[in-house]
């Protein structure tokens, strides 16, 4: 986004599966990332290193929610398509029913 997008993402917030590694604690760093939420610690040195560096460190917040196979089935779909679809239509015949009335 910052290079090719020509927004801003400075103050913004990263989301990302492990804590950053050296390369990209440093590219946070640099684009002025406020909030950096992870899953998983990777284990290296961009806490010690980079991230506690300078005066505008970001924020590194594990993340607490929906993750692995409960994250999963938030998106997973209660009944099947094909059963659901006659539910879907006959909700926007009665719609259209009672908007013409």
């Amino acid at each position: 986004m910052a290079k090719y997008g020509g927004q801003s993402i400075l103050g913004g917030y990263l989301f990302t599966t492990a804590s950053p590694c050296e390369l990209c604690a440093k590219k946070a760093y640099q684009l002025g990332i406020r909030k950096i939420y992870y899953i998983d610690p990777y284990p290296g040195i961009a806490t010690n290193h980079v991230l506690a560096s300078g005066t505008q460190r970001p924020e590194l917040s594990l993340f607490e929610g929906a993750i692995g196979a409960a994250y999963h089935d938030l998106y997973q779909p209660v009944m099947s398509y094909k059963d659901e679809l006659p539910l879907l239509l006959a909700g926007a015949r009665a719609s259209s029913e009672s908007s013409t009335d």
